[in-house]
């Protein structure tokens, strides 16, 4: 494990870390402890069953049966048609095949401005996030910088839309300058 000077202690990468977070933790006793872990899991086991269990008309209302695709509750809501929604993901999926391209053929990060980005500053992400550095490469933490283009698929949906008001232009740009400046400081590492 590494120390840092201000006495916090780093599990190290790879490793489970429950049984540091339960010897460090003393905001409660170790029953209380026990509790939570077990609601916690039997939470999620009963999610798996929460569609049987739940009853809504909504879907009949609407037409959707569980045998319909997933783009008709896009269209009922959004109003973008199964073939436009196609072309969307079609767009995310070549951006993100075209990022893990780039990322595998330049090994060498001197695409990004070094003279003013502190790159090899972990202070603040490692404090954070769990994903390892991948260092000398584009895209330094692929996991958390790849995730972003869940904003920009929402954005693309947002902004197709027409007609549109001002409120949904606002929502889709800021989708869009989150996707960007998100993928942005988790590809360079550079904490801004």
């Amino acid at each position: 494990m590494r120390r840092r000077s201000d006495s916090k202690i780093d599990p190290p990468y790879g490793q489970f870390c429950l049984p540091l977070l339960w010897e460090r933790d003393t905001s409660c006793s170790n029953a209380v402890k026990a509790t939570m872990i077990i609601l916690t899991i039997s939470s999620l086991i009963l999610l798996w069953y929460a569609p049987h269990l739940i009853t809504s008309d909504w879907d009949n209302n609407h037409e959707i049966g569980q045998s319909d695709d997933g783009f008709l509750l896009v269209k009922e809501t959004l109003g973008i048609s199964p073939s436009h929604m196609s072309i969307i993901l079609g767009v995310t999926v070549a951006l993100g095949l075209l990022l893990i391209l780039i990322d595998f053929f330049l090994v060498d990060t001197s695409v990004w401005p070094k003279e003013h980005w502190d790159m090899n500053n972990t202070l603040c992400y490692d404090e954070m996030f769990t994903e390892p550095l991948r260092n000398g490469r584009v895209i330094r933490r692929p996991g958390n910088a790849l995730s972003n283009l869940s904003y920009f698929t929402a954005s693309l949906c947002i902004l197709s839309v027409s007609p549109k008001p001002i409120c949904d232009v606002l929502f889709g740009s800021i989708l869009m300058m989150l996707f960007i400046s998100s993928f942005l400081w988790h590809a360079t590492n550079a904490p801004w």
